[in-house]
Parts: C-alpha cells; structure tokens; sequence
C-alpha cells in the first residue's frame, strides 16, 4: 500500500524591496565625420589575352604489372603488357612508380 503525502501549507512572510533611484544616462550621439572624396585617377591598362588552354601530350606505355590508379581525377586501369596512349604527366607519375615497362 502506497501512502498518500500529507498536504502542508507554508505561510511565506511578506519581504519589502526598497525602491532605489536609478539615474538616467544622458544619450550621445556619435559625431558624424565628414571624409571628403577623392578624386582618382583613370589608368589605362593594357587588355589581357587569355592564353589558349594546353593540350598534354600524348605518349604510348607499357606496364610491367595489373594496376589501377587515379591521377589527375581520372580513374585508370592498366593491364600488365598492353600498350595504353595517356597524356605525359601520367607517364611522369607511373615512371616515379617504376611501373612502366621498356618498349
């Protein structure tokens, strides 16, 4: 059986909280500043040609080994003994990995 709490009631004695006088702050306002403009002057600039994009240069290779690779974001799969045409910085790279084979 479960017993059931008693109900007490508490009288709180009354408290009184002294007024206080707060001072007012005066508001002031930011001084405005005057910048006075300048007068620039006009340059001539010589246009800019956009230079033609550069093609890599295409090489033939041959790997010694099965190998799978991602350079410059492009998947590449190699199988060993087949000849692959790729740009030359991927030869760069599987030269570096002593994967190419002599042809």
């Amino acid at each position: 059986m479960a017993r059931t709490p008693k109900k007490v009631t508490v009288e709180a004695p009354e408290v009184k909280i002294p007024e206080v006088e707060i001072p007012k702050v005066k508001e002031e306002k930011p001084e405005e500043k005057v910048v006075e403009k300048k007068e620039v002057p006009e340059v001539n600039l010589p246009e800019i040609k956009e230079a033609p994009p550069v093609q890599a240069k295409n090489v033939k290779i041959r790997v010694v080994r099965n190998h799978r690779c991602v350079i410059g974001a492009e998947l590449y799969v190699f199988e060993q003994g087949k000849v692959y045409t790729v740009p030359e910085y991927v030869k760069d790279k599987l030269m570096k990995a002593e994967l190419l084979d002599v042809m």
